[in-house]
Formats: structure tokens, sequence, C-alpha cells
């Protein structure tokens, strides 16, 4: 059996629910800290790369 008030908490429920989902305010945040990681770990391969590839360059001509 469902209580007198039940049915208004329900909907209160639902309604902060569907306001925590629809809310678009930390997106860029999320995103930013998800690729962040990624971009620095290219980074620095690419770095390393240019190092490896100037020292061999530099032993070659020895």
């Amino acid at each position: 059996m469902i209580r007198a008030g039940a049915h208004l908490m329900n909907t209160g429920v639902w309604r902060k629910a569907s306001r925590f989902w629809s809310d678009r305010r930390g997106i860029a945040a999320v995103e930013f800290a998800l690729i962040m990681p990624i971009l620095l770990i290219m980074y620095f391969l690419t770095m390393e790369a240019s190092q490896a590839i100037e020292t061999s360059k530099k032993v070659s001509r020895i």
C-alpha cells in the first residue's frame, strides 16, 4: 500500500534527477580531465622521439 505523501516524494526525486542529468555546466572540465593525460603522453613521446632522432644523427656523423 502506498502512503499518501509517497507520490509527492517520488516526483521530487524524479525532478531532481532530471535536473541533475540535464545540467551541462561541468562538461568541459570533465572532458579536459579525460583528454589531458593523453595529450601529455603524446607531447612527451614526441619530445623523446625527436631527441632520439637528433642523437642518432649526431652519432652517425661522428
